[in-house]
């Protein structure tokens, strides 16, 4: 919860706190008003957590899903990689 008040507010404020820190790209960036301001560090808040962030765990979790559903192997990260190794998942190189 501490994150998701504390990244837009930092975006919003347009420092770190710290007094030779320029890591903050958007402060950067000139803005007519504070409603310029707020909406663009809400938009760089969900950039940064939106689709990029949960797109690895969609492609692991649909490529478990079909393996062991249409060809009825465990869920382990292993079975990922069977329809590209094939029988080999299950020695030295499935461990690796």
């Amino acid at each position: 919860f501490f994150f998701g008040v504390s990244e837009p507010m930092s975006y919003y404020r347009g420092d770190s706190g710290l007094e030779n820190d320029k890591t903050n790209m958007l402060a950067k960036m000139p803005f007519m008003n504070d409603d310029q301001r707020a909406s663009m560090a809400l938009f760089m808040t969900f950039f940064h957590w939106g689709i990029h962030g949960w797109v690895p765990y969609t492609l692991v979790a649909l490529t478990l899903g079909v393996v062991c559903y249409r060809l009825g192997r465990p869920m382990t990260l292993r079975s990922a990689f069977y329809p590209i190794i094939g029988d080999y998942v299950n020695g030295l190189a499935g461990d690796l």
